[in-house]
This record gives C-alpha cells, sequence and structure tokens, in this order.
C-alpha cells in the first residue's frame, strides 16, 4: 500500500532477504522464478532458493524439488541428491542421493558428475570403484569443473583407477588451479615447495601461495610470510607487494617497503623496480631504501649524488633513519664534502623526533668539542625539542660554541645563549659558568 506496483522492485528486495537467510523470502524468490514472475523464467535459479529454503526445513520447497526431480528437471535431480547427501531438510540417505545425482550426471551436469565421482571413490551410495570414480570426474573436469580437475589430478599423481601419470596429474591441477580454485592452488604451492611430484621451486611455490592468500586463505599468508622471514627473496617480494595492493593483508605501506627492501638487499631485480617505482611515489622508506642502493651501486650505476639526493627527498619528510643517514655521511665525508654543521643538522632533526642514540651521539661528539653539535645541542635545549628544556644545558652548550666557534658561528650562537641567560636565575647562570669552565680546563685550546 502506499506504492505503486513493481514486481522488479519486489523482486530485489526479496533476494535482499533471502541471501541473508531468511526462508519465506528463498521461497517466494523461488516461485518467482519458476513462474517467470518479475524475472525471466530460470528453472535452475528457482531449483537453487527452493534448495536453500529446503536445507533449513521446508517441507513445501522439498516437495517442490522432488516434483521437479521426477519430471526430469536436472537441476533438481542433482539438489535433490546433494540434499539427501547432507541430510538437510530430510534424514541422510546415500543411496538415494547416488540414484538422483546419477540421473542428473547422465544428462551431463558437472556438479553432479563430480558429487557421482565422489560417491563412487569413498563408496557411498554404491560400490567403491576408483574405475568409475575417474571416469565420472574426467566428464566434470573437460566441462571445466575445478574441483572435479583437482580430484582427477590426485587420482592421476596417486595412480588409483587409472595408471599413475603424475605429468597429467600436474596437468589437470594447473587448469583447476588457474581458475582460482583455492585448494588446487595450496595443493599446487606445497608440491613446488616440497619437491613432491615436481622439481622444488620456491618461486613457484611463493607465487601459488600469494594467488590463494589474495582470496583470503590465512594459511596461504601465513606460509608466505614464514618464508620471507627465513630469506627466501621471492617471498619478501612477494609479501611487500601484497602490503602494497591491501591483497591478503591490510594495506601497509611501510611492511611493504620493509619486505621489498629486503629482497632488494638479494638481488631481486622486480623489487628494485618496486622501490623506484614507491620512491618516485613519495614513499620516504623506499627513498632510503633507493638511496642505498644507488650508495652501494646495488642494481643501479653507483652514483653517491644521487644517493644523496633520494636521502635528502626522504630525509626532508622527517624520515628518521634518512636524518641519521645524512648525518653519519656528512660527519664522516662519505659521498659528500665532510660538512659538521650539516651533520648537526640533521642529527638534531632526528633527535628531536625521539632518536635516544642520536641524542647520546650528540652529547659525546659535543664534550669532545665539535662546536656544531655543540650549538645544535644548545639549542634543543633551549627550545625543550627531543629533550627535556633545560637552561643551564642550554646555556653551557651554547657558551662554548660562541667561545670557538667561527665567526658566524658565534653569531648566531650569540644571540640565542644572550636569549636563554634572560631567563635564567642567577644560581642557572653560576652553575652554567662553572660547568663551561670545568669543559675548558678538560679540554684545552
Amino acid at each position: 500500500d502506499g506504492v505503486a506496483q513493481d514486481v522488479g522492485e519486489a523482486v530485489a528486495w526479496y533476494r535482499r532477504a533471502a541471501e541473508q537467510g531468511h526462508t519465506e523470502a528463498q521461497v517466494t524468490l523461488g516461485d518467482f522464478y519458476a513462474a517467470g514472475d518479475g524475472v525471466a523464467q530460470d528453472v535452475g535459479e528457482a531449483v537453487a532458493w527452493y534448495r536453500r529454503a529446503a536445507a533449513q526445513g521446508h517441507a513445501e520447497s522439498l516437495q517442490w524439488i522432488r516434483q521437479a526431480a521426477e519430471q526430469g528437471s536436472v537441476e533438481a535431480q542433482a539438489s535433490l541428491g546433494d540434499l539427501y547427501i547432507a541430510g538437510e531438510g530430510m534424514a541422510r540417505d546415500a543411496d538415494e542421493a547416488a540414484q538422483w545425482v546419477r540421473l542428473a550426471a547422465e544428462q551431463g551436469h558437472a556438479e553432479a558428475q563430480t558429487t557421482l565421482g565422489d560417491l563412487y571413490a569413498a563408496g557411498d551410495g554404491v560400490a567403491q570403484d576408483n574405475v568409475e570414480a575417474v571416469r565420472w570426474y574426467q566428464q566434470a573436469a573437460e566441462q571445466g569443473v575445478a574441483r572435479a580437475q583437482l580430484d582427477l589430478g590426485d587420482m592421476y599423481f596417486r595412480g588409483q583407477g587409472v595408471g599413475q601419470d603424475a605429468a597429467e596429474g600436474l596437468r589437470w591441477f594447473l587448469l583447476a588451479a588457474e581458475q582460482g580454485y583455492v585448494p588446487a592452488q595450496t595443493n599446487l604451492a606445497g608440491m613446488y615447495a616440497d619437491g613432491r611430484g615436481v622439481a622444488q621451486d620456491v618461486n613457484e611455490a611463493v607465487r601459488w601461495y600469494r594467488l590463494a592468500a589474495e582470496q583470503g586463505l590465512a594459511e596461504a599468508t601465513r606460509w608466505i610470510h614464514l618464508t620471507a622471514e627465513q630469506g627466501s627473496a621471492s617471498a619478501q617480494f612477494t609479501l611487500g607487494v601484497m602490503y602494497a595492493e591491501g591483497r591478503g593483508v591490510e594495506h601497509d605501506e611501510l611492511e611493504a617497503v620493509v619486505w621489498i627492501s629486503q629482497a632488494v638487499t638479494q638481488g631481486h631485480v622486480e623489487a628494485m623496480e618496486w622501490v623506484r617505482m614507491l620512491a618516485e611515489g613519495g614513499n620516504a622508506a623506499a627513498q632510503l631504501t633507493l638511496g642505498g642502493m644507488y650508495f652501494s651501486g646495488r642494481g643501479v650505476e653507483e652514483d653517491a649524488a644521487e644517493g644523496i639526493r633520494w636521502w635528502r627527498l626522504a630525509a626532508d619528510q622527517g624520515h628518521m633513519p634518512a636524518q641519521t643517514g645524512l648525518g653519519g655521511r656528512y660527519f664522516n665525508g662519505r659521498g659528500v664534502p665532510k660538512d659538521e654543521g650539516e651533520a648537526a643538522r640533521w642529527y638534531r632533526m632526528a633527535a628531536e623526533q625521539g632518536d635516544a642514540e642520536v641524542l647520546a651521539w650528540m652529547h659525546l661528539t659535543a664534550e669532545q668539542g665539535s662546536v656544531a653539535v655543540q650549538g645544535n645541542l644548545g639549542e634543543m635545549y633551549a627550545d625543550g625539542r627531543g629533550v627535556v628544556p633545560d637552561a643551564v644545558q642550554a646555556h653551557l652548550w651554547l657558551s662554548l660554541a660562541v667561545a670557538r666557534g667561527s665567526e658566524e658561528q658565534r653569531n648566531a650562537y650569540s644571540v640565542a645563549r644572550d636569549t636563554v641567560a634572560q631567563r635564567m636565575t642567577r644560581d642557572q647562570s653560576a652553575d652554567a659558568q662553572r660547568l663551561a669552565r670545568e669543559w675548558e680546563t678538560a679540554h684545552p685550546r
């Protein structure tokens, strides 16, 4: 009431409810498809919805399927057989199941052929017969049923019901796996990982586990992760790409670069290409790795200037490892002219982000007399950046930098020192001056 009649819209709403398991909606959808009301008539779809309702105990749906099966509907025969096998909506009856499944299988129903193969392989409702199992699996497999292809491949590998033939078994496994059938993908992956029936090939194992993992198989993801941790470059690269694309795992660019970078260290060519792509896209961790490649000449022509360029791009984004790396190169003059001021600047940026090791290095280097580091450390204490604000420490290090620095350094640091002095108490000033005298005594010019 209150809306125009629209059977198509009604079908859409019934479908939503039916897909959530609502029995009456499933029955109504079956009715629509059986009668062609609001949808194209489709006995197969009708059977599918009636079957779902029957599996939940809806007697009328089961009766409809039975009647359709008795009237020769292949879909109904296959579904009725499946219901008997599963014991859904009725007591389980393998003999009755075999009867209905056979009727559908003999009419070319591929899923029924697969099921009949299962019954013969297990001796369930029929006498156990591997030859018959292979015959039915073969017919379904040739129609493209992935599960039948996997089962047929297994029969060939085991030599059950057919002459043992590993090559033929592998062919059927591949056909099933290439359709995206996860059990076939993991089976192939395991074979390549262990060298069962095929030459051992970790790269192939990783490839098939990745395809399974991307469909949500946690076990496959765990295998790739473990193999990556054990040092497989192929697994490291694959895991990195999975993280980069968010396929099989949550998207995480940092994890992506971590794993791809590990593959790079082993010379994995595709990993190197990925690092460049991520670096050019602005990923700081990838820029750090690419810079390292240029410094070492790994996968690219050695070029320290290009390495510095990539590290600087990462450092400018606040990437601490790049900042400390640049600090080290400028301090030691590796790939760049030695420049304590530039070194101190990059180290300070890292220390201000909480890098305790860099802060300890700055203290040690300031104690050893580096004017640039003394000045930067003093400013950090003055501003409370990366350290707890401390006027005494700030005045101490700034005073020492002024005393021994160049004219430019004296001009810069004296302003900062005098600013600190304005907010110090008399006792604090005395402490700072005492500490400065002690340092000067311990480090004569």
